[in-house]
């Protein structure tokens, strides 16, 4: 800051860098953390109640399988195994572990926030492409019409002079 006013206003006189973390990087976090989470509530639930699949009432209330969301976020199952669940999620997780309405409850807000991840996700994926095609299209050969020009200048004859002022100089 003590840079930037340096200069009045509307001077572009810096330069200004920012590191960060990728977002795709963080919602893939994001997507292992919560389905490391539905796992453990899954088991928790089987625990108190084997045949609670059946209280689930639709399929769009299932998370991803583990083969999609390898496939689809570039994730391990490996990475999801040995996630880390953030100190609220293991207390939502442990004020729950007791009650099965409250995992199931727990469970299709965990999806939910799966889904959300998910469309995070694909918005960025979209957003990267963008910004690549705009990148490409600012990416010119000129070397064409160099040549172009050159070739002109030495059939004109000018070349030859251009290059003995050069020499000269």
């Amino acid at each position: 800051m003590q840079r930037i006013s340096q200069y009045e206003d509307g001077d572009i006189e810096y330069n200004l860098l920012s590191l960060c973390m990728s977002p795709m990087k963080e919602i893939q976090e994001s997507l292992i953390e919560n389905a490391h989470l539905i796992l453990d509530v899954e088991k928790s639930i089987a625990a108190l109640m084997p045949d609670w699949k059946l209280f689930v009432q639709s399929q769009s209330n299932l998370p991803m399988t583990m083969d999609e969301i390898k496939g689809l976020f570039d994730i391990s199952a490996d990475q999801i195994n040995n996630a880390h669940a953030s100190e609220s999620a293991r207390q939502r997780s442990e004020a729950a572990s007791s009650d099965p309405e409250k995992l199931l409850n727990l469970y299709k807000d965990l999806i939910l926030e799966q889904k959300a991840f998910r469309s995070e996700y694909m918005q960025e994926v979209g957003s990267i492409a963008q910004e690549d095609e705009l990148a490409a299209t600012r990416k010119q050969d000129h070397t064409p019409l160099v040549y172009m020009a050159i070739k002109a200048l030495a059939e004109a004859g000018v070349l030859k002079d251009i290059v003995l002022d050069l020499r000269s100089d």
